[in-house]
């Protein structure tokens, strides 16, 4: 599951420096307070070297209005869907315990869904220098 939906795909640049979550989406805590199902925070660092995506101002925008992502992508020497084979790694986090609630209230999902975003980051700062990340940063932005 991506939390961070389509916008965060769109934040998602190759070559950046700085690594950013859409943190607006609460949706999986919700569904896992209704399940009582933990939530472990996971993180795929080198995935955005995969491809990169085309920004075409009409139809970007045109697709951000419909809530999809802009479906074109360049990867290994600017060729359309022909991916790069970079090193991408998955960091698996320890499951925040979620106790099992028919009608959350607002307050409770946002507790969870703080910690999800704090551990994730957590996550990237413990591994990010074995990673050759050291220079990037990481942040949750609310779109």
């Amino acid at each position: 599951m991506v939390p961070g939906g389509v916008k965060e795909l769109q934040l998602s640049r190759s070559g950046s420096l700085q690594i950013e979550f859409n943190g607006s989406h609460k949706g999986f805590v919700k569904l896992a307070l209704r399940h009582g199902v933990s939530i472990i925070p996971t993180l795929g660092v080198g995935e955005t070297e995969v491809f990169d995506a085309i920004e075409v101002p009409f139809f970007s925008q045109l697709c951000r209005r419909l809530g999809m992502p802009f479906p074109y992508f360049t990867g290994l020497g600017g060729i359309w869907q022909i991916p790069r084979r970079p090193k991408v790694t998955v960091i698996v986090g320890s499951p925040i315990p979620v106790p099992k609630v028919e009608s959350p209230d607002q307050e409770l999902i946002d507790k969870i869904h703080k910690e999800f975003y704090l551990q994730t980051i957590e996550l990237f700062e413990k591994y990010k220098n074995q990673l050759g990340y050291s220079q990037h940063s990481i942040s949750v932005k609310y779109l």
